[in-house]
């Protein structure tokens, strides 16, 4: 089955590479702005990842109240940013703030992955080894608040397959699917 063309505006002669076709079959992603363009050097942000957790999880219920002043009732994301607060996916970065329009890092991306594997997917294999960041020459730039996640998520090969970790580095949305990928494949979960 060909896939249909979804990475940019120039018509692709090839299929898609596997995690932007996979993130595009299982509608974790269908476009920007209502387009069919996915943009995958365009930096993701904390509010489209969260989105993209939620349609991971089925697009569950929504209940509970946002805490965040800084996401409007009305906006597009406030109901996953919501979703995610009261699942324990986020804390926001601040108890009333969630900067949802600001790019994500990976270091954030890692700690609402494991979150969401240990919270939403229910699995308790979260364990890693203290020497885990060992090999990166980046591992002394990963913030205190993420050393866990990160070592976590690069045991488990979802981060620094490159041999980096870019621990404070924005992650492009071609970044985050390949990471949402690899947690499915790692961790054997069923995108309803």
């Amino acid at each position: 089955m060909r896939m249909p063309v979804f990475l940019c505006r120039k018509p692709l002669t090839t299929r898609l590479p596997a995690p932007i076709g996979w993130a595009y079959a299982n509608r974790i992603t269908m476009g920007i702005g209502g387009t069919n363009e996915f943009r995958p050097n365009n930096n993701v942000t904390r509010a489209e990842f969260v989105t993209f957790l939620h349609r991971m999880a089925g697009t569950p219920a929504i209940t509970g109240t946002n805490p965040f002043r800084d996401v409007p009732s009305n906006a597009w994301f406030a109901g996953t940013v919501t979703w995610a607060s009261t699942s324990g996916v986020t804390a926001g970065t601040s108890p009333t703030t969630f900067h949802p329009n600001r790019a994500i890092t990976r270091e954030e991306m890692t700690v609402m992955l494991f979150r969401f594997i240990r919270d939403i997917v229910g699995s308790d294999d979260l364990t890693s080894p203290a020497d885990a960041l060992a090999g990166f020459p980046d591992r002394g730039q990963v913030s205190g608040w993420a050393q866990e996640t990160m070592r976590w998520a690069a045991y488990r090969e979802i981060i620094g397959v490159g041999g980096r970790l870019n621990p404070r580095g924005n992650a492009t949305r071609a970044e985050a699917v390949t990471m949402l990928y690899r947690v499915v494949a790692t961790f054997n979960v069923s995108v309803p």
